[in-house]
């Protein structure tokens, strides 16, 4: 069916503000995912480094308990 004439070219603009309504939404559904992976992607980056802050930490009061240790064992 032709439609022409002021029905046609309405028609024509609801469609095409439904199309951009709908690219609007998925445009902002996407960004919103990204910020979410991005915070998730920091948040996993965080951890990781206090992870290894933890270890190292850890692994420098062992050297030093075995610096102290091997020195006392010197002295004595």
């Amino acid at each position: 069916m032709l439609i022409t004439g002021i029905p046609a070219v309405k028609l024509c603009f609801q469609k095409r503000d439904e199309i951009m309504k709908t690219d609007q939404i998925r445009t902002e559904q996407n960004r919103t995912e990204q910020n979410r992976t991005e915070q998730n992607r920091t948040e996993q980056n965080r951890t990781e480094q206090n992870r290894l802050n933890h270890e190292k930490a850890h692994f420098g009061r062992a050297l030093l308990s075995k610096k102290m240790l091997t020195a006392f064992i010197v002295v004595a």
